[in-house]
C-alpha cells in the first residue's frame, strides 16, 4: 500500500554526446543535437526542467555549440559536464577499451581532461559547469576530488545495484546507496561521507519490489560468475521476485518504471531520476532506438511516467544542481 501522498522533485538527465555509439577516436558528428532544441519543448511541455550533461565534441562543434548556448539561455534546463576520455583532450593515453573509463586513467590525466572540458563549456555558457556525468558511469575516488578541485557540487555517475566491472574495468555500484549522499574523494564512490563538499545524485535504480536491501545482495549473489551459469537471476526477474530497473525509457518498460517509482517514494528517497541518451533521438545512432516508433515509444514513455507518477505523488521538477542546492 502507498503511503499518503508526498511531494517528489523529479529529474531527467540526458547524456548529451556524438552520434558515435562506440568509442572511437575518428572525427565525431553531433547531428542528433539538431533534435535537441525539439526534445526541449517536449519535456519543458511536461513540466520537466532537463540537466544536459554535454561532451567536448558537442560544445566544440560551431553550430552545436550555438544550440547548446541558446537551451542555457532559455533558463528552462541546467547544462553539465559529460566526459568521454576517447574524445576528451589531451588524448594521452593509449585508446584502449579499458581506457574508455576515466576511472582507468592517470588521475594527472583525469584531472587535465576535467580542466579542458570544463573550459570549452564556460566558453559557451559563460560560466563553469557544477554538475557532472562521467561517461560509461566510468568515475571513482579520484575522479571526485579532481570534481572537487574545479569546483564542481553534484555528480551523477552513480547506478546504484549496478555493477560495471565486467564492462572495461569499470566501477562496482552494486552496493551504492540510492539516496542522495555526500562524498569526500577521500573514501570510495559508493561511501557516503557526511562532511563531503559534493553530492552524489544517484540516477534512479532499484526494484520493483521492496525492500531494496535484501534483493541487492541476492542480486549481487546471483549476477556472480559462480551462479549466473544457473541463469537463476533471469528467473527471480522474470518472476518480479528479483527485477531490477535502471531509470531510463531507453532499457525499461513504463509499469517497471512506475512500480520503481512506487518503491523510490514509499521508501521516502524525495526524488525520482530518469535519464536518456541524446544519440537516441535520431534512429539508428543508439542500440535503444532503431526505428522512428522506437523514438516515438521513448517519448511516450516519459509522457506517461510524468502522468501516471503524478497520479499518486506530487511531482516538482528540478535540474540535478537544484535537488543538490534543495539538499544544502
Amino acid at each position: 500500500m502507498m503511503p499518503p501522498r508526498q511531494a517528489v522533485k523529479i529529474l531527467i538527465s540526458v547524456d548529451t554526446e556524438e552520434d558515435n555509439w562506440a568509442a572511437t577516436q575518428e572525427p565525431a558528428t553531433v547531428e542528433n543535437i539538431r533534435a535537441l532544441p525539439k526534445a526541449h519543448e517536449f519535456m519543458t511541455g511536461l513540466g520537466l526542467r532537463p540537466t544536459y550533461f554535454v561532451n567536448y565534441p558537442v560544445v566544440t562543434t560551431e553550430w552545436s555549440r550555438d544550440i547548446i548556448r541558446g537551451l542555457h539561455q532559455s533558463g528552462c534546463c541546467e547544462i553539465g559536464a559529460h566526459l568521454h576520455p576517447w574524445n576528451t583532450p589531451p588524448l594521452e593515453e593509449p585508446f584502449t577499451p579499458e581506457n574508455t573509463m576515466l576511472k582507468n586513467l592517470p588521475i594527472s590525466l583525469q584531472q587535465k581532461k576535467l580542466e579542458v572540458l570544463t573550459e570549452a563549456i564556460r566558453g559557451v555558457i559563460g560560466q563553469r559547469p557544477t554538475s557532472f556525468r562521467a561517461g560509461r558511469f566510468g568515475l571513482d575516488a579520484a575522479g571526485i576530488r579532481a570534481l572537487i578541485d574545479l569546483g564542481y557540487q553534484v555528480d551523477s555517475s552513480v547506478t546504484p545495484f549496478v555493477d560495471w566491472t565486467e564492462y572495461s574495468r569499470g566501477p562496482d555500484f552494486s552496493r551504492a546507496p540510492y539516496v542522495r549522499y555526500r562524498l569526500d574523494g577521500e573514501s570510495e564512490i559508493d561511501v557516503p561521507s557526511a562532511a563531503g563538499p559534493i553530492l552524489e545524485v544517484p540516477i534512479s535504480c532499484g526494484f520493483t519490489r521492496l525492500p531494496f536491501g535484501w534483493r541487492g545482495r541476492v542480486h549481487r549473489v546471483l549476477e556472480s560468475s559462480r551462479i549466473r551459469p544457473f541463469k537463476l537471476l533471469g528467473l527471480a526477474s522474470r518472476t518480479g521476485i528479483l527485477r531490477r530497473v535502471v531509470g531510463s525509457p531507453e532499457t525499461d518498460g513504463i509499469e517497471d518504471l512506475v512500480r520503481l517509482a512506487e518503491s523510490l517514494i514509499e521508501s521516502e528517497v524525495g526524488y525520482l531520476h530518469l535519464f536518456f541518451h541524446s544519440s537516441s533521438l535520431i534512429p539508428g545512432n543508439s542500440p535503444f532506438v532503431q526505428t522512428e516508433e522506437d523514438a516515438q515509444a521513448l517519448t511516450a514513455c516519459i509522457s506517461e511516467f510524468v502522468s501516471r507518477v503524478s497520479g499518486f505523488a506530487d511531482l516538482e521538477s528540478a535540474t540535478v544542481s537544484e535537488l543538490a542546492g534543495a539538499s544544502a
